[in-house]
């Protein structure tokens, strides 16, 4: 009887045994994927955030596009104002006389 007795110690010492190394086994499993859902979202949030930075890179080089462009087409109207300005100043020019001084102080009248 004693060795039956000393059997089934053993036998439920090592169902318990065996039962702490599956719980030990889940919380093993359990931690794993806590873990790995952190993981997952912190490289989800570092690859949004260079996303975003990149977004931001390629917005500011459009604007900076844009403002070129703008600066560009101001450049071409304001040549293209000076140009007219000056054709009509010097026809106001040629149809009147123009009077000149000399070295010698003496006014000219030029055609």
């Amino acid at each position: 009887m004693e060795e039956s007795k000393e059997i089934k110690e053993a036998v439920e010492k090592l169902d318990s045994l065996s039962e702490d190394e599956r719980m030990q086994r889940i919380a093993d499993l359990r931690e794993k994927a806590i873990l790995d859902e952190k993981a997952i979202y912190a490289k989800g949030l570092d690859d949004g955030i260079k996303e975003g930075l990149e977004k931001g890179k390629q917005k500011e080089k459009l604007e900076i596009a844009k403002k070129l462009k703008k600066r560009r087409n101001e450049y071409r109207i304001n040549s293209r104002n000076n140009r007219i300005k000056n054709k009509r100043n010097s026809r106001n020019i040629n149809s009147k006389t123009l009077t000149n001084r000399n070295f010698y102080g003496i006014n000219i009248n030029i055609f």
